[in-house]
């Protein structure tokens, strides 16, 4: 709307303005400063929403809005803050509204407001201070959660599953994988916990949990069912708690999902605490979480690695993968550890971080590299890819030898139509491998006894976890496009996304 338009309708707003207020009617059937001010910011470039936005101002400086309204949060969109309204001058407005209907007894006001961009969390009132009449109070701006004023409920966006990939998820079109939508989330009960969303793991299962090939029975967790948020693990801080457990302002880990609020039980919560060193809490997701447990018990219990094998690893320069060669090399002490990577800049950090050596598995030499590696063979071969490489691994295991299966991130985004079979399935026969999968959940109860080693090996320099995650900052929709870095290799380590 232009500067002219705008003009001659406020004249006509104007107008209708107090009889609105006299009816006590708005878009939702009352007269509240709250309503006029939430449906005046949401559609403030038309028409309607400069109409509900001199309601509001009428009300609020003649007290005609009713009493027991709290000064609302502002969501905001990019036209809306453009030179249509000053969010500050919106914000006064709110505050006399509260001193005109509380004057008596009312020292000190404190009124909390959220903007919020549809490109995500830009908080454009942060740190701003207004100095409200000439009795000097003041209004700190800050960022609360947001709860509508009637039913208590929490205004939330989610990235919700839309649609199961058959092949490579899309981030738009028709079939885009995932779509971006705000949503209300209950007040939390007792024992329950509403957080927000701080880091978020990406992990490859996460990739199994939407897959539609994968019959629903024989998950180890119930998959993503459409419309729900993606499942994922994260880093969140406590915002309101009903638990004597956690605290308002806490860092705990917690299955928030790509939400960026989400109510969930105190008992599923974990407290995130500081580490020694200063080190990132971000480790809580990599190193020192399921990745790093995978690792270890994938090597302990299921492949019975020892100091006298020949262990090979691929995706050596990802999550698990580099856990895996500096548990096998650091902390089991096998004699001798291979690394597969994707990059020869990869394969140098493999090797700096405990590999004897690491190939690069894009070379044209890497088969014959394998070979030479393993003269004697290998005992035990750490599975992160599947696909060609595991192929090629099966011939080079010598009698007895162990596949500890981990992952198949090579397959992950192909069609079952397109999966590449194994050529060299007969290995496992004349040579008595044993191939064993495993999911990280069947050795929950030893959980604590890992990390605490874990902790002793990072603290005396065994494990070296610095470098070993990539964290990606982002903004709330970016959260998709960052976790499909999982599957083209950018990453180095535990790909972490940071919100901002």
């Amino acid at each position: 709307m232009s500067r002219k338009s705008m003009s001659d309708e406020k004249m006509k707003c104007a107008m209708q303005a107090k009889e609105l207020c006299d009816a006590r009617e708005s878009y939702s059937g009352r007269c509240s400063v709250f309503d006029c001010l939430r449906a005046g910011i949401r559609t403030a470039t038309s028409v309607y929403g400069y109409k509900c936005l001199l309601v509001a101002q009428f009300a609020c400086s003649h007290s005609l809005a009713s009493s027991e309204l709290v000064v609302p949060d502002f969501q905001c969109c990019p036209e809306a803050v453009s030179g249509v309204f000053d969010i500050c001058a919106l914000a006064t407005t709110s505050a006399l509204f509260l001193l005109t209907k509380r004057q008596e007894g009312l020292n000190d006001v404190k009124i909390e407001h959220r903007a919020k961009y549809d490109r995500g969390p830009v908080y454009i009132t942060r740190n701003v201070r207004l100095a409200i009449l000439d009795s000097r109070r003041e209004i700190l701006i800050n960022n609360p959660p947001y709860y509508s004023n009637s039913a208590k409920m929490v205004k939330t966006r989610q990235w919700q599953l839309a649609n199961k990939p058959r092949d490579e998820p899309k981030l738009d079109g028709p079939e885009q994988t995932f779509k971006l939508v705000e949503t209300d989330l209950p007040e939390p009960k007792d024992d329950e916990l509403l957080v927000k969303l701080l880091c978020l793991s990406n992990d490859p299962a996460q990739r199994g949990w939407i897959d539609p090939n994968i019959p629903e029975e024989r998950l180890y967790i119930p998959p993503v069912q459409l419309g729900a948020p993606m499942n994922a693990r994260a880093l969140a801080e406590v915002v309101d708690s009903k638990s004597e457990k956690f605290k308002k302002g806490d860092t705990v880990l917690a299955s928030t999902g790509w939400s960026e609020y989400r109510v969930v039980p105190a008992s599923q919560v974990q407290p995130a605490g500081d580490l020694p060193g200063g080190k990132s809490k971000t480790h809580y997701l990599g190193a020192l979480g399921a990745t790093g447990l995978t690792a270890y018990f994938g090597l302990t219990e299921v492949g019975n690695t020892t100091k006298d094998d020949v262990v090979v690893v691929s995706g050596a320069a990802g999550a698990t993968g580099s856990m895996a060669v500096q548990i096998a090399k650091k902390i089991i002490g096998s004699k001798k550890v291979i690394g597969i990577a994707g990059t020869d800049e990869k394969c140098r950090w493999v090797e700096k971080i405990g590999a004897d050596v690491c190939l690069n598995y894009k070379s044209k030499t890497f088969a014959e590299d394998l070979k030479k590696a393993t003269p004697d063979f290998a005992n035990v071969y750490f599975d992160n890819v599947a696909g060609e490489i595991l192929d090629l691994m099966l011939s080079r295991l010598g009698r007895n030898g162990r596949v500890i299966a981990c992952g198949a991130i090579s397959s992950y985004n192909t069609s079952q139509e397109r999966t590449t079979g194994l050529k060299n399935w007969f290995e496992i026969v004349i040579m008595r491998l044993q191939v064993k999968g495993f999911i990280v959940l069947d050795f929950m109860k030893d959980f604590a006894k890992a990390l605490e080693l874990f902790k002793e090996a990072i603290a005396d320099g065994r494990l070296n976890i610095e470098g070993g995650e990539t964290v990606i900052k982002t903004d709330f929709e970016g959260i998709p496009k960052t976790w499909l870095k999982l599957f083209d290799g950018s990453n180095q380590g535990k790909l972490i996304t940071q919100l901002e």
